[in-house]
């Protein structure tokens, strides 16, 4: 262990752990509580987090208290009181507690460090496991890996989307004994796959293109033009769903515990840093994308390294809606050029992404279905299809809809 988080203590003592929580990601207390026994006092005052420390904010006063979020080394916050040894600020609402052995009074003496992400680590705690290696995986999200086979278990360091990892021997209820960097531990098996997330392109969330390629999986990087494609479930890029797929597995309401948030893997701090409130995985996946477009104005696609270079990402994305059109103006059609009508789909038709039978299929529309009209070009119909709460508009052509 580093010394920084070591008391020494005579023989006889308590020995009570006073863990403060501070590993990055860390999702789960480590069984030892250091919760005072004192009553909460108010308290006022600008404090900041050590020089590298990465500090855990609980919901209370103690380490057997959940993990709310991760404090990047020097971010400064207001204290409301104090409970022992812990002090409490206000997040988005909440209030939230870290232990003050690991802060200092005053502001930070530089800026807070930014970026959604940070490198795996070359080497962390190890169980030192004799185990054999059976096979290789990849990580399909951000996850923690941790000293054994539960969410009881410490978190020793988290591995990225796409990391390639050693599987060894030993699993044990839906957990995998692993190794990564020279160091072992285990992960929870839903977050292992046989294939990179970052290179298989097979994610539901991508744009579901229909262009009738063979599928056959090439793991090379996508065009800047197929990337810059406007998405079937709304006006955005779908660079934004290729990079969600590589960092979350496509889930934008993740949230392992491992400190970063949503789609595209935000941490508190860069959230906050980009007019984001509350956290990330409780906003939409607009709002996500919007966000993202703001952080990558800022930092480019560095501030996601490891999937910009899975997936040879490149170029201004746009954000979403408005934002989108922008930088994409030629995605923009006209309005609709005359009144718009009712249309009945006669049989099950693709809505495509423009007036041809090559264009990319954005959805498949259900006999019966109710389309409003547009716009129209020759033969196709520029249409709004409704189902589920969600609005799709694409071209179909007049052969399969019928007046209503």
């Amino acid at each position: 262990m580093h010394s920084d988080y070591l008391t020494k203590v005579t023989a006889g003592s308590s020995g009570s752990n006073s863990s403060s929580g501070s590993n990055t990601g860390s999702s789960s207390n480590t069984g030892s509580s250091s919760s005072s026994s004192g009553s909460t006092t108010s308290a006022s005052g600008t404090y900041h987090v050590n020089s590298n420390v990465y500090l855990n904010a609980r919901s209370g006063p103690a380490t057997s208290n959940p993990i709310v979020l991760n404090l990047n080394p020097k971010r400064e916050f207001q204290i409301t009181g104090r409970n022992g040894d812990w002090v409490s600020f206000v997040y988005s609402g909440k209030t939230v507690w870290v232990d003050s052995t690991y802060i200092s009074a005053g502001p930070a003496s530089s800026s807070n460090n930014s970026g959604s992400s940070s490198s795996t680590p070359t080497l962390a705690n190890s169980t030192n496991s004799k185990s054999k290696v059976v096979g290789t995986a990849y990580a399909t999200a951000q996850v923690n890996v941790r000293m054994g086979p539960s969410t009881q278990n410490s978190a020793m360091f988290s591995v990225r989307t796409g990391t390639k990892v050693e599987l060894l021997e030993k699993k044990s209820n839906g957990w995998q004994e692993i190794k990564v960097n020279g160091a072992t531990g285990w992960m929870s098996a839903q977050f292992l796959s046989s294939t990179n997330p970052g290179t298989s392109g097979s994610g539901s969330n991508n744009t579901g293109s229909n262009n009738g390629s063979s599928g056959s999986g090439s793991s090379t990087a996508p065009s800047t033009a197929s990337m810059h494609k406007k998405s079937a479930h709304g006006a955005y890029s779908s660079a934004w769903d290729k990079l969600a797929q590589c960092e979350s597995g496509g889930n934008w309401k993740i949230n392992t515990g491992n400190g970063f948030y949503g789609g595209i893997q935000f941490s508190p701090e860069s959230w906050k840093e980009v007019g984001g409130s509350g956290f990330p995985h409780e906003a939409s996946k607009a709002e996500q994308i919007k966000r993202a477009h703001i952080l990558w104005k800022r930092q480019g696609w560095n501030a996601w390294p490891h999937c910009t270079s899975q997936l040879g990402l490149k170029g201004d994305p746009g954000g979403y809606g408005d934002e989108y059109y922008k930088v994409h103006p030629s995605a923009k059609t006209a309005s609709s050029a005359s009144a718009a009508g009712t249309w009945t789909a006669t049989y099950s038709v693709p809505l495509r992404e423009t007036a041809s039978t090559s264009s990319d299929k954005l959805v498949q529309i259900p006999r019966s279905a109710q389309l409003k009209q547009l716009q129209r070009e020759g033969s196709w119909l520029k249409v709004q299809y409704t189902a589920g709460g969600e609005t799709h508009t694409g071209w179909v052509n007049t052969s399969f809809i019928s007046q209503a």
